[in-house]
């Protein structure tokens, strides 16, 4: 069915998806419709093809410009659209196109420029470009993509030529957000063949792109090519490279090929270079050590009595790494006194070095606030500390080094690019102390930087196994350390609790209404859970929507979110530029919605004010339920963690041990049936290839 009017109004609209209800207006008759369309502006001429639905909602599977008649679009030409536009300029354009301007721009391959005046061009440019994104959106459709990819095809590849661009070379969305399928299909049907010089570059660096956003740094032969077949699997185009093909390519200049170790190892460039920086710096601070603290056994005796508390032997051993500069490694697990121990450290070297600036950081907000309220120093998330902004080119250079002691905690956390940016500002002949749960998961970004350290047997490192006891967190730290041993055999009391549903139904009732308790006790909580699919009952996603604040008149809805002021949200994506980083927490303050666009004002977790718009709200999500990856480095009072039988590959014990060992006060655990044994009983794997620990090898050449 066809039917043809004006854009009348809108009702609501996703901008990420294009999902929009609106209506449109033909003579009197206003017809309400829903469907995934472009943005078009109030009063334009469109023609639709759909059906009606019970509803009486006419769902439009097609939509596109048209005119509907001849006063309409003038009116439309005179609109608040085209400011600055009257009646005589509508109808000196109107006799140029002959009483159809929107005919005019379709049929048109350019537009004449000595055809229309001054005031009368940018009318025609604006027509144009609806009718070039139209087109555009119409293509990327019919390939299965979604609005969000002709949206970002448009801006960054030509908006005259986005389409003609994109089949002289589909493979030109490699560096997109676009997924690599819609390149395949796009170049298939272009003639484009497998073995084409465009295809394998493409595929080559989206594959160890892939690598490396999957926190590897580099991968073999077999690997690669593996990941290659998987990629062209997932695509569906029936496309296979010929390894003859990915050997060519990997030696191109944008990759690394390491011969001195067993086997060929390949990297990108990028990532090869930093962990070799990585290796020079530590080398360099550790070369460049200078004795620091004489250790004296009263001195640790009068930091004691000062601080009222009693070391342990293995505690007393970390005061040693206040005898010369350079790297140095503390590790423990929950309730092994790392703070009350950091406290004691900085106060032992305050007494030899007074004036010697101590500088704190973590890689999150929440653990940077945990600092500062332990040690009574200010502490900063590493990016804050190091007013870090690569876009702008002003890093490290137009700041002062770092000198003295600098802490690092949550040392598990930091990836590759970060750690090499902190050690570059920090001068030589300073104390590097890094902390951390070897237990926990490695960062979100590439690289496994804590592990590699302690694992390269040439840096200085010290281990606490001595538990303390704790009021009120007994039970959660000797069950924390219970799971991450496979056992489940818990201590149960008031503070660590399990309850056992059939159904993920229940479970999510139960979910509920445990938020609902903590809410109105004002309690610190969190809610964590083991995916974010949508198509899983007990997800992020699907748990977010359920707790999150009241829509009020500001909201909006952007992909599976309808974000308000109130919610709490967590950027996943780092953004140098903007200034924000993955898994960094806030709460919307303010939302402003102009034109198609919505900008969004955010109070981070480190008392930052950022402000997103357009392409960077792909970038929060919802954080009522958080999975335990975007957990690590946060804190909270009671910890309530959802086990469902679904998914079962996330079913693992160092998942919920990252989970457990985020509560203060309080876990509950709410299990489908024997899920909570299925997921203790499960060692993940999360190895990851890395370089690092080879490089200090080789480059450390005293044993420590």
């Amino acid at each position: 069915m066809e039917i043809k009017g004006i854009y009348h109004l809108t009702k609501k609209r996703n901008e990420r998806t294009g999902l929009t209800f609106f209506a449109i207006k033909s003579g009197d008759i206003i017809t309400y419709c829903s469907g995934v369309i472009p943005s078009y502006p109030k009063g334009i001429g469109l023609k639709l093809i759909g059906e009606y639905e019970e509803n009486g909602y006419f769902i439009a599977e097609t939509c596109n410009i048209e005119q509907y008649d001849t006063s309409s679009t003038i009116d439309f030409i005179c609109s608040s659209t085209f400011m600055g536009t009257g009646p005589f300029v509508a109808d000196e354009i109107m006799r140029k196109t002959d009483l159809d301007p929107y005919a005019y721009v379709k049929n048109s391959d350019t537009i004449d420029t000595g055809k229309f005046k001054k005031a009368e061009y940018p009318v025609i440019e604006r027509l144009r470009h609806y009718y070039n994104f139209e087109v555009l959106f119409d293509f990327i459709i019919s390939y299965v993509g979604t609005y969000k990819d002709a949206k970002y095809i448009f801006e960054h590849y030509g908006k005259e030529n986005a389409k003609n661009n994109l089949l002289r070379n589909p493979y030109i969305l490699v560096n997109s957000k676009t997924e690599f399928s819609l390149c395949e299909h796009i170049a298939k049907d272009a003639g484009i063949k497998e073995y084409d010089k465009r295809r394998t570059e493409a595929i080559v660096y989206y594959a160890m792109n892939s690598n490396s956003q999957n926190g590897n740094t580099y991968t073999d032969f077999h690997g690669l090519c593996r990941l290659v077949a998987r990629i062209e699997n997932m695509a569906g185009c029936g496309y296979h490279t010929d390894p003859l093909f990915i050997a060519e390519e990997i030696l191109s200049d944008k990759y690394i090929i390491d011969k001195q170790y067993e086997g060929y190892r390949i990297f990108l460039k990028t990532d090869y270079n930093t962990e070799i920086k990585v290796a020079d710096h530590i080398k360099r601070l550790n070369d460049g050590a200078v004795d620091f603290c004489s250790i004296e056994p009263y001195l640790i005796s009068v930091v004691e009595k000062n601080g009222n508390i009693e070391y342990s032997l293995d505690q007393k051993r970390v005061f040693n790494c206040l005898g010369k500069t350079g790297i140095k490694l503390i590790t423990g697990g929950p309730g092994t006194g790392k703070t009350t121990l950091l406290n004691g450290i900085l106060e032992y070297s305050k007494i030899e070095h007074p004036d010697a600036p101590v500088h704190l950081c973590a890689p999150t907000g929440c653990a940077a606030r945990r600092m500062t309220e332990s040690t009574g120093i200010k502490a900063l998330t590493i990016h804050k500390m190091l007013d870090f902004k690569p876009y702008e080119n002003v890093f490290a250079a137009s700041r002062e080094k770092l000198s003295g002691i600098i802490v690092v905690d949550e040392g598990s956390m930091v990836d590759m690019y970060i750690f090499y940016l902190l050690l570059s500002s920090i001068e030589t002949g300073s104390l590097v102390i890094i902390m951390g749960d070897p237990n926990q998961l490695p960062p979100v970004g590439s690289g496994n930087v804590f592990k590699d350290l302690l694992e390269c047997g040439h840096i200085e490192k010290y281990r606490l196994k001595t538990i303390f006891r704790q009021s009120g967190r007994d039970s959660i730290i000797s069950n924390s350390y219970k799971i991450i041993s496979g056992r489940n055999d818990f201590e149960k009391d008031d503070n660590f609790t399990v309850i056992r549903y059939d159904t993920d139904d229940e479970l999510l009732e139960a979910t509920q209404e445990y938020a609902k308790k903590f809410e109105e006790e004002d309690a610190s909580y969190k809610i964590y859970t083991s995916c974010r699919k949508n198509k899983f009952k007990t997800s992020t996603i699907n748990i977010n929507k359920l707790l999150q604040k009241e829509s009020g008149e500001s909201s909006f809805e952007y992909g599976f979110n309808t974000f308000s002021v109130g919610d709490k949200i967590i950027f996943c994506r780092n953004n140098y530029k903007t200034n924000y980083y993955n898994g960094q927490e806030g709460v919307i303050t303010f939302i402003q919605n102009h034109s198609n666009d919505h900008f969004v004002t955010i109070r981070t977790d480190d008392d930052d004010e950022i402000t997103i718009n357009g392409d960077d709200l792909d970038d929060i999500e919802l954080s009522y339920a958080l999975t335990a990856h975007k957990a690590q480095g946060g804190e909270c009072d009671n910890a309530l963690i959802v086990i469902s039988k679904e998914p079962t590959n996330m079913l693992k014990r160092q998942l919920l041990y990252v989970e457990v060992t985020r509560a203060r006060k309080n876990v509950v655990i709410l299990t489908e049936k024997n899920s909570l044994e299925i997921c203790i009983s499960s060692y993940g794997e999360y190895g990851r290839k890395t370089q690092l620990k080879d490089q200090l090898v080789k480059k450390l050449l005293q044993f420590v």
